[in-house]
C-alpha cells in the first residue's frame, strides 16, 4: 500500500495528462530555455550604454517623446507695445531766416518805399526828399501819383494823409528779418518754433542718444515744405485764428503793435534756410517707462535690446533608442528690465537705448534663473544666447503731442 502510493506520487511529478489525453514528456526530454540576463548599465556623465544588444528583427515602433515639465515661477512681463524703459529722443531743429512782407507795400519798389518813409519824417518836405534821393521832380511825380492812388498822399497839399502816415509805419516793418528755429522731424505735424537756442541740448549729449532725422535732406525742398508747414500754423483758417500776429508781436517791440494790428490781414512772410548754420540743433523729449507709443499710420521705428535664450535637450544613448528627445525651449528676455517677453526678437538693428541703461550681466542672470525651468539630471542640455532687438513703433502724432509739452506755452515765452 505504501509502495503503491509512492509510485503514484513519482508518476505525477514526471508526467501530466492533458485534457485531450496526451501525456507531456518528462523534464529530461524538454530542453530548458535559458533566462536572459539583466542588461548592464554604465552611467558616465550623460551617456548610458547597454552591454547586451537588442535584437535586429525587433519591429519598428514610434518613439514616445519625453515630456519635461516647464513649470516656472510667476513673473511679470513687459506690457506688449509699451516702452520697456525711459527713452530720451532728440528732435532736430533747423535755423531759418524769417522775412516779414506786407502784401501791398512789397509791390512798391525800394525807391518808392524810401520816398514814402522820408515823407513820414517830421519836417521833411518834397524838396528835402528830392535832395536826399537825387531825383528830379519828373522822376518823383509817378511815385507820388501812385501813393495818391492808394489814398496815402494828398497831391494838393503835398503831404501824407492819416492813412498814409499809418502805412508809412508799416513800411518800416516791411522786409524786416528774424531768425527762427523750426523742428524738422515730421512734415505732417504742426510746426514748432523757438526764438533762441537756450533750450537745445549740448552736442556731446546728442552723440550718445537716439536722434531723429530730418524729413527731407534737400535744403531747397526742405525750405519749401517748411514754408507750407509754417503757413498752416501762422495763417489760420475758417475755424481758428492763425498765430502770425502773436509771433510778430513777439518779434517787434510794443511801439509797432498798433500798426501790426491795423494791417493784420496784410502781413505775409518768406522762409529761407540760414545757410550759415549748416548743423541742426536738438531738443530733448523724454518718454517714461511704460509709455504707450500709439498706433497711428506714420510711425518712427524704435529697437529695444533683447537676449534670445534657447535650450536644446538631448537624451542619453540608451534612452534615445526608444524615446524622442524633448523639443527645444526658447525664451526672450529684455536687456533693459530682465523681464521675459512673449515674442522673440529677430531684428539686427542698433538699440534705441544706450548701452549704459542695460542691466548688468550678474543682475540679468539672477532674473533669468527665476524664470528658467530646472534641469533634469538624466537629460543633457545645451544653452545658446543670441543678442537681438525687437521692433517698436512710435506714432508721429503721439511724438508731436509730447514735443508740444516741451515747448513754450505760447510763441515767445522762452524770450
Amino acid at each position: 500500500m505504501f509502495s503503491r502510493n509512492i509510485g503514484n506520487l513519482i508518476s505525477g511529478i514526471f508526467a501530466t495528462v492533458q485534457p485531450n489525453g496526451q501525456s507531456l514528456a518528462s523534464k529530461k526530454e524538454v530542453p530548458m530555455q535559458k533566462k536572459p540576463t539583466d542588461p548592464k548599465i554604465h552611467r558616465r556623465a550623460s551617456n548610458v550604454s547597454d552591454s547586451t544588444p537588442f535584437s535586429q528583427d525587433r519591429p519598428a515602433v514610434s518613439k514616445p517623446e519625453l515630456r519635461v515639465p516647464l513649470t516656472t515661477p510667476a513673473v511679470s512681463e513687459d506690457r506688449e507695445g509699451t516702452l520697456p524703459a525711459e527713452l530720451t529722443l532728440f528732435i532736430p531743429f533747423r535755423k531759418y531766416t524769417f522775412t516779414l512782407n506786407h502784401q501791398i507795400l512789397s509791390r512798391l519798389g525800394n525807391v518808392s518805399q524810401f520816398v514814402f518813409r522820408a515823407l513820414a519824417t517830421d519836417g521833411c518836405a518834397i524838396d528835402d526828399v528830392a535832395r536826399l534821393t537825387g531825383l528830379s521832380s519828373t522822376h518823383l511825380a509817378p511815385i507820388l501819383e501812385r501813393l495818391a492812388g492808394f489814398g496815402w498822399y494828398d497831391l494838393s497839399c503835398g503831404a501824407l494823409t492819416i492813412q498814409g502816415r499809418m502805412m508809412a509805419q508799416a513800411v518800416a516793418l516791411n522786409g524786416r528779418r528774424f531768425s527762427l528755429w523750426i523742428d524738422s522731424h515730421d512734415n505732417r505735424s504742426q510746426a514748432q518754433i523757438l526764438l533762441s537756442e537756450d533750450r537745445f541740448c549740448e552736442p556731446e549729449k546728442v552723440v550718445t542718444g537716439t536722434t531723429l532725422s530730418e524729413f527731407e535732406r534737400d535744403w531747397n525742398i526742405l525750405a519749401v515744405l517748411q514754408q507750407q508747414r509754417l503757413s498752416r500754423r501762422l495763417g489760420g483758417g475758417k475755424e481758428h485764428q492763425g498765430e502770425l500776429l502773436p509771433l510778430l508781436k513777439t518779434l517787434f517791440d510794443s511801439a509797432s503793435h498798433g500798426v501790426l494790428d491795423h494791417q493784420s490781414q496784410a502781413w505775409d512772410f518768406r522762409l529761407e534756410i540760414d545757410r550759415d548754420s549748416s548743423q541742426c540743433r536738438y531738443l530733448a523729449v523724454t518718454l517714461p517707462q511704460g509709455f504707450y507709443p500709439g498706433d497711428g499710420k506714420g510711425r518712427k521705428k524704435l529697437y529695444a535690446p533683447v537676449l534670445n535664450y534657447r535650450i536644446t535637450r538631448t537624451l542619453p544613448a540608451w534612452f534615445a533608442e526608444e524615446m524622442a528627445p524633448p523639443a527645444p525651449v526658447s525664451f526672450t528676455f529684455c536687456l533693459l528690465t530682465g523681464h521675459k517677453l512673449n515674442e522673440p526678437g529677430h531684428e539686427e538693428q542698433a538699440s534705441s537705448w544706450p548701452a549704459e541703461m542695460m542691466l548688468s550681466r550678474p543682475a540679468l542672470m539672477d532674473k533669468m534663473r527665476a524664470m528658467i525651468p530646472p534641469s533634469d539630471p538624466l537629460i543633457g542640455q545645451e544653452v545658446s544666447l543670441t543678442l537681438a532687438t525687437r521692433k517698436l513703433a512710435l506714432s508721429y502724432d503721439v511724438l508731436a503731442r509730447e514735443l508740444v509739452k516741451n515747448m513754450p506755452s505760447r510763441l515767445g515765452d522762452e524770450s
